[in-house]
């Protein structure tokens, strides 16, 4: 999977966690909240100090109540988070030929 030309590689992908929190819901007097989080997705390449491309992500889960939450050293919020992360690098990878015109475009040779 090539997300730019081969003559202008990405050389390093960075996740940048931006915030992740629970958000209490009220549904029909029932204590559940839902985990939401943000990152970026950085793309860099050789040729530029700063980065190359950014792709922001932000992802919501099910609900949960704030025990479930934290329950096991809050172990399903690091699930939750893992299956999030691994979201966005499949949305990101939907978006490759985006992502490979732009670079195409904006990097110089």
């Amino acid at each position: 999977m090539h997300f730019a030309p081969n003559d202008k590689p990405i050389t390093k992908v960075v996740i940048e966690p931006k915030r992740f929190y629970l958000v209490y819901e009220n549904l029909v007097g029932k204590e559940a909240y839902r985990l939401t989080n943000s990152l970026d997705i950085v793309l860099y390449n050789t040729e530029l100090t700063s980065e190359a491309y950014r792709f922001e992500c932000e992802k919501n889960s099910h609900v949960e109540t704030l025990a479930q939450w934290q329950a096991n050293h809050y172990a399903k919020v690091n699930q939750i988070l893992n299956a999030q992360i691994d979201s966005c690098m499949a949305d990101l990878t939907r978006h490759k030929d985006k992502v490979y015109a732009y670079l195409a475009k904006n990097l110089q040779s």
